[in-house]
C-alpha cells in the first residue's frame, strides 16, 4: 500500500479549493463553515481565564507571566476532532495529522514570535486554522518575504522548515488549531 503514495503529486493538491501562495504555502478559504466556527468559539469563550494552560505538556506555574507561552493554551476543546478529521481527509493518504484538542488564544498586543518547526520528528508541514474576530495577526514567511492576511475559517498549510511570524493582534481575540502532518506511514517519535 505505501509503495503508491505518491510524495510529489500529494492528494491535497487535487482540492479545487486550495490557493497555491508560493512553494509549500497553501490557503484554503473558508476551510471550516460559520456554523462550526461559532460552536467552537462559544465553547471556547466559556472558558475563564485561569483554565487556560500555561503551555501544552509543562505544569502550571512553570513559566513566568508574560512569557510567550503564558495562558495561551486551551483545555482540550468539545467537538475539535471534527477540524482534525477534515484536515485529515485533506491530507490522506499520502499525510497523517498529529491531531490536537486544544486552540492557541492570542490578545492584543500578542503576538507569536518567529519559529521553525522544522522537520525533526518527520513533521513535514505545519496547518493553522485561525478563529474569531481580531484585527493585525498577519502570518510573515520571512524566508520568503510573504505577508498572508487570514480570515476566520481558512486553512493555511506551509512547508515545516519555513520560519514564520506572526504580527501582534491589533484588535480582538484570534484563536487558532494547529496541526503537525507527518508523511505517511508515520515515523514521528516523541
Amino acid at each position: 500500500m505505501f509503495n503508491s503514495l505518491n510524495y510529489d503529486k500529494p492528494n491535497f493538491l487535487k482540492d479545487r479549493r486550495l490557493i497555491f501562495i508560493d512553494n509549500d504555502i497553501f490557503i484554503i478559504r473558508n476551510f471550516i463553515n460559520k456554523k462550526m466556527q461559532e460552536m467552537l468559539l462559544n465553547y471556547v469563550n466559556d472558558f475563564k481565564d485561569e483554565d487556560w494552560l500555561k503551555h501544552g505538556n509543562y505544569k502550571i506555574g512553570d513559566l513566568p507571566a508574560g512569557s510567550f507561552a503564558f495562558n495561551k493554551v486551551s483545555p482540550p476543546v468539545k467537538n475539535i476532532e471534527y477540524l482534525n478529521d477534515e484536515i485529515l481527509k485533506l491530507f490522506a493518504p499520502e499525510y497523517w495529522n498529529v491531531s490536537s484538542l486544544f486552540l492557541n488564544r492570542l490578545r492584543v498586543n500578542e503576538r507569536i514570535p518567529t519559529q521553525t518547526i522544522g522537520n525533526e520528528f518527520g513533521i513535514h508541514y505545519v496547518s493553522n486554522i485561525p478563529l474569531g474576530q481580531w484585527s493585525g495577526g498577519e502570518v510573515c514567511f520571512l524566508d520568503k518575504n510573504i505577508e498572508i492576511s487570514l480570515n476566520s475559517g481558512d486553512l493555511l498549510f506551509f512547508d515545516a522548515n519555513y520560519s514564520v511570524d506572526l504580527k501582534k493582534i491589533t484588535d480582538g481575540i484570534r484563536y487558532s488549531h494547529v496541526d503537525l502532518i507527518i508523511k505517511n506511514p508515520p515515523r514521528l517519535i516523541i
